[in-house]
């Protein structure tokens, strides 16, 4: 079986993914706090089951690593991204008043 896989440039791209997943959660674990348990039926439609999460956070490490085994990303990448993403939201949400 011959599998062909576009060229990617693996570390921006790896870590351009993860740092959006990485930030997206941090954002909502600030909004809703830790521990935010959530179901994802999005794909239901498609014949997939619906998803479960214990926290934002552990769908963001599972986004971000489902690339590494798609075979798309390296590890580092992906780890770094994670890393990169929580500090942006870091940023954004020391600076962001919400009411």
């Amino acid at each position: 079986m011959n599998v062909s896989l576009r060229q990617l440039r693996a570390f921006m791209l790896g870590a351009e993914c993860a740092s959006f997943s990485a930030a997206a959660a941090r954002m909502l674990t600030g909004l809703f706090g830790d521990g935010f348990a959530f179901t994802d039926n999005t794909e239901m439609e498609f014949g997939l089951t619906a998803r479960s999460f214990p926290s934002f956070n552990a769908a963001a490490a599972e986004a971000a690593i489902s690339r590494m085994y798609g075979g798309i990303h390296y590890r580092p990448a992906i780890e770094y991204g994670l890393t990169e993403g929580t500090a942006m939201a870091d940023l954004v949400w020391q600076r962001l008043r919400v009411k």
